[in-house]
C-alpha cells in the first residue's frame, strides 16, 4: 500500500499509518493498493493558540458568581474542545469541563463563569458557559487550561500565583496583577498581558 498526502509542508507519512503533522492547514490523505484508492480530507490545527484572554480574579465588591475567565481560539481553524478543562491553583480544584460537541470557531472567544444569572445581572456581556466551582484568590493565584488528555495548554499566574503553584522563575509576565474591579487581559499579537481595562458593568 502507498501512504501519502497531498501537501507533505502540512502533514506526511514517515512511515505507512505514521503521519507526521507539520503545520496548521487542511490536505488529503491517500491511500493506494492495488487498483483502489482511498482520500480523506484533514485539518492540522495548533491547539496551543487556544490561550486565556482575559481573567477577574477581583470583582468589585462581593467575588462570589461575578469571576470568569475567557478564553479564545487564535488559530485560523475551528478546534473541538470538547473535555478540555479548567483548573485553579489548588491541588483539590474541581475541573471546569467543556462538554461534548462544544467547538470553538477561528476567532472565537468563550466566557465562563460560575452563574450565568448573575453574570447577567452584572456585566454588559454574555457568558457562554457556567459552572466554574472554584473561587480565584484575590492575593495570589493560578489557572490551567489543560486539553482532553491532561496537555498543559496554557497556564496564568496573577498576584504570584497561589500557594501550591506559585509563578515560576523567570515567569514571563511576572508581576501580573490588576485592582479591585478590573480584569487582566492578553494581547495575542503582542505576545502580552496588562490589567488597565475596567469589565464593563451593569452596576
Amino acid at each position: 500500500a502507498l501512504w501519502q498526502t497531498t501537501d507533505a509542508n502540512i502533514a506526511k507519512f514517515n512511515s505507512p499509518g505514521l503521519l507526521n503533522l507539520a503545520s496548521e492547514g487542511q490536505c488529503q490523505i491517500e491511500i493506494l493498493y492495488q487498483k483502489f484508492s482511498q482520500m480523506k480530507d484533514i485539518s492540522v490545527v495548533d491547539i496551543s493558540k487556544i490561550r486565556f484572554t482575559e481573567i477577574l480574579y477581583d470583582a468589585a465588591g462581593s467575588d462570589t458568581d461575578k469571576e470568569f475567565i475567557i478564553i479564545t481560539n487564535h488559530s485560523a481553524y475551528s478546534i473541538d474542545i470538547s473535555g478540555y478543562y479548567l483548573l485553579d491553583g489548588s491541588s483539590s480544584s474541581s475541573k471546569f469541563i467543556f462538554p461534548v460537541g462544544t467547538i470553538m470557531e477561528s476567532g472565537e472567544k468563550f466566557c465562563v463563569c460560575q452563574s450565568i444569572s448573575v453574570f447577567k445581572t452584572t456585566f454588559s456581556f454574555d457568558a457562554n458557559f457556567e459552572g466554574i466551582k472554584f473561587s480565584l484568590n484575590n492575593s495570589g493565584e493560578t489557572i490551567f487550561l489543560y486539553e482532553k488528555n491532561a496537555a498543559l495548554l496554557d497556564v496564568v499566574y496573577v498576584e504570584g500565583g497561589s500557594t501550591e503553584f506559585p509563578e515560576p522563575a523567570g515567569y514571563k509576565f511576572s508581576g501580573l496583577a490588576a485592582v479591585e474591579g478590573y480584569s487582566v487581559n492578553y494581547d495575542y499579537s503582542t505576545d502580552s498581558w496588562f490589567s488597565a481595562v475596567p469589565v464593563n458593568s451593569n452596576q
